[in-house]
């Protein structure tokens, strides 16, 4: 009775060429290439600044800023409390304290771990492939991810290392699974054990772990050739997943008293108070830029959402042509488990790692965004991978010059993403390039003017930044942020008649926004309706935010109340 994984032949395939071949047989060769690409595909991050989230979550961030009490960050939450208290990833925050007391908070050592944790998870994809498919074949899977232009938003800035994380630790398990059940029925103690905690850190790492005893199901069910039955099987793996249940269990509870939710992230705004039916057409319309993204990222943006992905209340015909790729996907998948079983393993990847951001189960704190694809990816250059083998068959008995042929087109491509990623790369240097980069790339996309929008007002340009925030709220009048930040920024220059409709505004959104409420008590105060400005602050009084900033405007309305006489005024209740 005899367990196996597929086979691995050791035959060259014909349509990578001869070199390709004598390479792929020797893995210190075939290792060495692979992070050759890594290296070139990612290091043009080397020389950038902190950008975007880096600020809030390392730079500005004490609690990775020192090591003596490294142990509290598995209690408190990945973004400080000055921005949102929300996700819950102790690991990749360690890792962040531990790099930042190395190189005294110096942005150039982030990112050279970035990259040597990407040629790690590029190795990690070839080790599996190889497991999976012709030694050959493995290798261009391998490299494929490696040149992918999608990865760059996970390797640029510091704080991607969640993806990358993640990633290692779910590849790292699906390789000790499948070689352990290459020998045995029921894993041991010992290997079940292991597979659990690795199951733990990818958890710890970033939520998307959650998925791994998915991904072990899917490796189950399409790559090992187990005769003894699905009663026999189910029994052999009863204690491996039990265990992963455990640890999910103990990671929920964890993240939850920590954040007070198991779900995920404060949700998009464009999905704060939409219907699952909303959040499901929506998500459906955006399979063409999922696709796009996996398998040709010519345009590449960090963030898609409205109006780059409308949000869709009801269906239309629009949907039919992504509804049918999602059946053929699903039906190809199926039909193809006996004759290609890493194809259906591909697609089965695909569909179990994209769904903890699919908005599907619940909304999440975006519409689609190209770091969510990196975990995903795998399952792409995996088919890839399965259509180079069938290509080195196919090829095999061809004259000679088609098969370098075959191999100029993969040089070709690799080329082409390398070449892309490196471009890409330079759009993340500073903070500023980033900004004006994501109008360019998605100018549909509401937050991409807010971001840009904020940046100017920042830096002193009012007009110009006035003019992004506006271009946002007509985009998407549905979040409160560009309407406070331009009130605010009205304010602050004595204009309060044009910010005090932009404050409530956002206030009608969201009632406990504290900028709006500060912003609005602060220009009735200074307009001279001073019982509504004390109203505004005795309201703010009541949030975990700027209470000092509400006191001192009741202060002030307390006074001129008393000048002028009037009946309520008089110290705050």
């Amino acid at each position: 009775m005899s367990i196996s994984a597929l086979p691995v032949p050791r035959a060259t395939p014909a349509s990578a060429g001869r070199g390709l071949g004598r390479a792929a047989r020797r893995p210190e060769v075939a290792g060495a290439a692979l992070v050759v690409l890594a290296v070139a595909a990612a290091a043009g991050a080397f020389g950038h600044a902190y950008v975007a989230d880096d600020y809030f979550i390392i730079l500005h961030n004490d609690r990775v800023h020192h090591l003596s009490q490294a142990w509290r960050l598995f209690a408190q939450t990945y973004w400080p409390p000055a921005n949102s208290e929300a996700l819950y990833r102790p690991l990749t925050t360690l890792v962040f304290a531990v790099t930042w007391a190395a190189g005294g908070g110096a942005p150039w050592l982030f990112h050279l771990v970035s990259v040597l944790l990407y040629a790690a998870v590029v190795l990690a994809v070839w080790r599996l492939a190889c497991r999976i498919l012709p030694a050959g074949p493995a290798w261009i899977a391998a490299a494929l991810f490696a040149a992918h232009p999608v990865h760059v938003d996970a390797v640029a800035n510091a704080v991607g290392q969640a993806e990358l994380w993640v990633a290692l630790w779910c590849l790292v398990a699906m390789i000790l699974f499948l070689d352990w059940r290459r020998t045995h029925r029921a894993l041991t103690g010992r290997q079940v054990a292991t597979i659990a905690g690795v199951y733990a850190l990818a958890c710890l790492s970033k939520e998307h772990g959650i998925v791994l005893p998915g991904l072990l199901a899917v490796t189950e069910l399409t790559l090992i050739d187990d005769d003894g039955g699905w009663a026999t099987r189910l029994a052999g793996l009863g204690r491996l997943f039990l265990a992963l249940a455990l640890v999910a269990c103990a990671y929920l509870l964890m993240r939850e008293s920590v954040i007070g939710s198991w779900a995920g992230d404060y949700p998009t705004w464009a999905f704060a108070h939409a219907s699952a039916a909303t959040r499901g057409w929506t998500m459906l319309g955006a399979v063409p830029d999922v696709l796009r993204l996996l398998l040709w990222p010519t345009r590449l943006a960090v963030e898609y959402g409205p109006q780059e992905v409308p949000i869709r209340v009801r269906p239309d015909l629009t949907l039919v042509g992504p509804a049918l790729v999602l059946v053929g996907a699903a039906g190809a998948g199926v039909r193809l488990r006996r004759r290609a079983p890493v194809v259906t393993f591909g697609v089965a990847w695909l569909a179990v790692t994209l769904l903890p951001t699919s908005n599907l189960l619940f909304p999440t704190g975006i519409v689609l965004a190209e770091r969510t694809l990196f975990l995903p990816s795998v399952g792409v250059v995996m088919i890839g991978g399965a259509v180079a083998a069938w290509a080195s068959a196919a090829l095999a008995d061809e004259p000679r010059r088609w098969r370098r042929a075959a191999a100029a087109v993969l040089v070709l491509l690799l080329l082409a993403g390398i070449t892309r990623a490196e471009r890409r790369e330079r759009e993340w240097r500073t903070d500023a390039e980033l900004a004006w980069h994501r109008v360019q790339d998605a100018p549909l996309d509401y937050l991409n003017h807010y971001s840009y929008g904020h940046l100017l007002i920042a830096n002193g340009y009012l007009a110009d930044g006035e003019r992004e925030m506006q271009l946002a709220m007509a985009l998407f009048p549905g979040d409160p942020q560009p309407f406070a930040e331009l009130g605010e920024a009205y304010a602050a220059a004595h204009r309060c008649p044009p910010a005090m409709p932009l404050f409530r505004h956002a206030l009608d959104l969201l009632p406990k926004h504290p900028t709006a409420r500060l912003g609005l008590a602060r220009c009735l105060l200074e307009g001279g309706d001073y019982a509504a400005a004390r109203s505004q602050a005795r309201i703010g009084l009541s949030y975990p935010y700027e209470r000092e900033a509400f006191r001192q405007v009741e202060h002030a309305a307390d006074s001129a109340l008393r000048v002028a006489g009037h009946p309520g005024g008089g110290r705050a209740g």
